[in-house]
């Protein structure tokens, strides 16, 4: 949460002082600092919304995704290696043997 408030934070104050130095002609200086406060204030709160916002949702998804798993009977997820456990033999990692013996198979 923190890398999204400063992100937040960082981009609104950058915001801000942009619009703070093209509204305030005659003052320059003092209207990007006041446009950098602003702009960080409505940074860090927006981002505080939307991260939560976002964590809640993504909380709501892992709870129907356990719930459709159970529904569906699934118990667990197997590993690759429990899946296709001649996958990855290190006898059979390098695919030159194989394909050498493919050409004198079919003869090309």
């Amino acid at each position: 949460m923190s890398k999204s408030l400063l992100v937040g934070v960082g981009s609104g104050a950058a915001m801000g002082t942009a619009a703070g130095v093209g509204f305030s002609s005659n003052d320059r200086g003092g209207g990007a600092w006041k446009g950098a406060l602003i702009g960080g204030a409505i940074g860090l709160a927006s981002s505080y919304f939307i991260h939560n916002g976002l964590e809640q949702r993504d909380a709501e998804i892992r709870r129907e995704t356990l719930l459709n798993l159970e529904r569906f009977g699934v118990e667990g997820i197997p590993a690759q290696s429990e899946m296709y456990p001649n996958l990855f033999k290190p006898s059979e990692s390098d695919p030159r043997p194989r394909i050498d013996e493919y050409k004198r198979r079919h003869g090309r």
